[in-house]
């Protein structure tokens, strides 16, 4: 409290950058560190800074995590006006969380739910009769590579790049879909895929975005062949079949006999082709959309498949079980840690394919931040620590596609000594988007050199997994 009484009192009202909440989440900076007390102690006596922070906090929204009520910051923003009023100076510094993947939200409507706060103290001010206080919007400025650093320093790591694949914004993601879906409209599903392999070459953005837009794409075309031999026939390997997953998804929601659709959209045999796995890991997404993700009925219907496609199916499972928006649209409800409880449930047969992807959702709404990832996986079961971090080197990969030295530097800040399970993670999403080891076997003495063992351990593994 500051005890001049005719000092001008500022109201700072934010999220986490407000409250103080460190990088690492390991607690809160003392108040002389935190951005309000460096106002407080510069303006000095003659200001009271009021700091009203809250880690998660949006604009206007409710938190999509039902243990953390009181995170819409418009609902709040009204009593607190009202009950620090008078003011002279407002600060709204807000936004940041509302541009998580979960909220599905642009830059413009960021804009617009702000513009309800100088509109909404205007209007209190006036109606008590009041002088109403100068009104600042703050926003963090930062360019990808700067925020990726800063990202990396607060993680005390100091040789991993900075030239991550930043996402695609909202708009960018829809105009892709609206892109293919014209090209499947006007011609098929192959016109495509020919646009995406052109236009990801120099893109690594929407080459990160490649797998979940052909999701979309098997979608749409199921809907337009209303018919799945049809659509399935235009499968494709690009960007780990996506495609496909999501022609399967699309025909397991609509499916009216589930047992007939369990038998009838895969091929099985002996040993089974990447094709044939690749479809059964498909089946495990499409079970998810059937049971609204029900993970125990999914499993359930995974194991009535034969014993050899059983463990694909369970792969696509848990891979959809850790997807924030699913492909129609369909937002997820996940922590803000990894959270591990759902792996901890399961056999043991199945926590490896569930810890895989348990790092996705952590990193969906954490773009970028690997270093966060690998610190969370730390705190899983220790036999499936490495695990969890294979499965974060696999994730890197995915989102970098273009430039695989982004997973082999990243991972190179893996902790306790797993860096080569982070590594053998990244090289088997490299085979599988080539859906072949042709491609990668030169990286193993070049680019992979210092993890040349891990490295050819793993393409050995993939082929003999897979009838070539």
């Amino acid at each position: 409290m500051n005890p001049n009484p005719s000092a001008k009192t500022v109201l700072c009202f934010g999220d986490s950058n407000t409250y103080g909440t460190k990088p690492d989440r390991s607690g809160r900076y003392e108040a002389h560190q935190r951005w309000t007390g460096i106002l407080q102690q510069q303006l000095g006596e003659d200001y009271y800074v009021i700091e009203e922070g809250l880690g998660g906090r949006t604009t206007d929204l409710d938190h999509f995590n039902p243990q953390k009520p009181s995170r819409n910051g418009f609902e709040y923003f009204k009593a607190c006006l009202d009950s620090h009023a008078p003011l002279d100076i407002v600060i709204i510094m807000l936004g940041t969380n509302d541009l998580k993947t979960v909220y599905d939200r642009s830059a413009r409507d960021v804009a617009q739910a702000l513009k309800q706060y100088p509109e909404y103290v205007r209007a209190f001010y006036e109606s008590q009769k009041l002088q109403a206080p100068k009104i600042i919007i703050a926003v963090i400025v930062c360019f990808a590579s700067a925020f990726t650093y800063l990202a990396l320093r607060w993680h005390d790591s100091t040789n991993t790049p900075a030239n991550y694949a930043t996402p695609l914004s909202h708009h960018q993601i829809e105009d892709t879909k609206e892109t293919l879906l014209t090209l499947l409209s006007e011609q098929n599903p192959k016109a495509g895929f020919d646009y995406l392999r052109q236009a990801i070459k120099d893109n690594p953005s929407l080459a990160r975005e490649c797998h979940p837009l052909l999701h979309h794409l098997g979608h749409a075309a199921y809907k337009k062949y209303k018919d799945f031999d049809t659509t399935i026939s235009y499968q494709d390997y690009l960007c780990n079949s996506g495609y496909t997953h999501g022609s399967i998804e699309a025909h397991f929601a609509a499916s009216k006999d589930i047992a007939k659709t369990l038998k009838t959209t895969c091929t099985s045999s002996k040993k089974l082709t990447f094709e044939q796995w690749q479809c059964f890991h498909g089946i495990g997404h499409g079970v998810m959309y059937y049971t609204n993700k029900d993970v125990q009925e999914s499993i359930k219907l995974c194991e009535s498949l034969p014993e050899n496609a059983k463990k694909s199916c369970i792969n696509g499972l848990f891979m959809e079980r850790f997807i924030i928006i699913s492909h129609t649209g369909a937002a997820d409800t996940h922590a803000e840690h990894i959270d591990a409880s759902i792996c901890e449930e399961q056999p043991d047969t199945y926590k490896p394919d569930c810890y895989v992807y348990a790092p996705t959702a952590f990193l969906s709404l954490h773009p970028n931040d690997y270093m966060g990832a690998f610190e969370q996986c730390t705190s899983v079961e220790t036999d499936y620590i490495t695990t969890c971090i294979y499965g974060v080197g696999g994730q890197i990969m995915k989102e970098n596609i273009l430039d695989p030295s982004v997973a082999k530097e990243t991972c190179r800040n893996a902790p306790q000594a797993s860096a080569s399970a982070c590594i053998e993670g990244a090289v088997g999403i490299l085979i599988n988007h080539y859906a072949d080891t042709a491609p990668v076997k030169g990286l193993c003495s070049t680019l992979f050199s210092d993890y040349q063992s891990t490295c050819e351990r793993k393409i050995s593994a993939w082929e003999a997994s897979y009838r070539l």
